[in-house]
Order: structure tokens, then sequence, then C-alpha cells
């Protein structure tokens, strides 16, 4: 079997590992907190302004002068709208907090895989901590933040495939449906499932 007989399922949320989700918030945090200088989040906030103004995904992107009347595929026009309304509702300090979220939650969830097939826990910290200051350059409320979410979401759904827990595999569909509507990385999404799909079916051919 791909894993072993109860595999993932010793791993228990506890006092430490909450105070390592708390050490990571704060890295992630200050590592945004350098890359203050990001001039797209403004595109996009206004954008989600035109979107929902109009009520309609526009079909070009006259917002610029080298673009303007040229067709064009809005394919992070969800998390246009949803930044848009964060911006509104209270600055940039919300939007800050939700690309810190999703920064935060994609390391967390392989940080919980790992702890879950048995990984170690000062090991596992060590190498989270590696993969936050190598994306470092990218936190720039981009809505690629929602493709690393993403990702590591369909990881540990298909870990768990694998180790024989299929129950939640259905969630493939939404999250499918809403990632595709929040970057267009959800192609990385479907290429892994292609490359899963395709060593399952090696392992069982004769």
């Amino acid at each position: 079997p791909p894993f072993p007989t109860g595999a993932g399922e010793g791993y228990r949320v506890c006092g430490w590992d909450g105070l390592w989700l708390l050490a990571l918030l704060a890295l992630v945090w200050l590592l945004h907190c350098v890359r203050l200088g990001n001039g797209d989040i403004w595109e996009h906030i206004k954008i989600g302004e035109m979107i929902v103004r109009a009520r309609g995904i526009p079909a070009s992107r006259d917002i610029l002068w080298t673009w303007s009347g040229q067709a064009w595929l809005a394919h992070a026009w969800l998390f246009e709208v949803l930044v848009y309304g964060l911006y509104r509702a209270g600055g940039l300090i919300p939007l800050y907090l939700f690309d810190t979220a999703l920064a935060s939650g994609a390391l967390w969830l392989l940080y919980g895989q790992w702890r879950r097939y048995g990984g170690g826990r000062l090991l596992g910290a060590w190498l989270t901590t590696l993969a936050a200051l190598a994306a470092a350059g990218r936190y720039q409320m981009r809505p690629e933040a929602c493709t690393a979410l993403g990702l590591a979401l369909l990881l540990v759904l298909l870990s768990d495939y694998r180790a024989g827990r299929r129950k939640t595999l259905w969630v493939l569909v939404p999250l499918g449906v809403v990632w595709a509507n929040f970057h267009g990385g959800v192609l990385t999404g479907v290429a892994a499932v292609g490359a899963f799909v395709a060593a399952e079916v090696v392992q069982w051919v004769p």
C-alpha cells in the first residue's frame, strides 16, 4: 500500500503546534510588510469595482491604455471582487490580513500533513519556515496566493485518498470551480491531478 495502515491517524494539534502557527503568521505578516511597494493590487481593486458596478465581467482591459479595446479574459475576477469589497470595508489592513491568511493557510496545510504522517515537529517547522522565506518575493497581494492555497488543499486531498480516506474527495469539484474563478493557476491543479491519475494507472497496470 502507498501508506502504512493507520497512516495519518496519529496527528493531533497540541499547544506547541498552536504556538508554531502564531509564529508562522507573524513571519508571513513581517514578510508582507517589507513588500509594501506592490502596485498591482490597485488594478485588481479597480477591476473589482468595475465588475461590481457593471454587474458583469469586462471583456477588455480598458483601464490600461496599452491594452484598451483588446480582448481580455478576466481569469481572476472573483479575487478582484473580493479585494474590492475588503478595501471598501477597511482599507489596506483587511487586504494584508486576507493575503497573510492565504499564504499562511497553504503553509499550515502542508505542515499539518507532514505532522499527520509522522514528521517531526522541529524539522517540519524548519522546512515550513524555509518555504515561507523562499516565497517571500511573491507576497504582494496577487491572485496567485489563491493558487498556493488551492494547490496545498489539493495535495492534502490526494494524499488522503492514497491513505484510504476517500469521503472528502468530493471537495475536488467545488475546489476546482472556486479556484478557476480566483486564478488561472488552477491549471497547475489540473496538471497535478493528471499526474496523480497517471501514477495510479501505472501502479495498477500489471
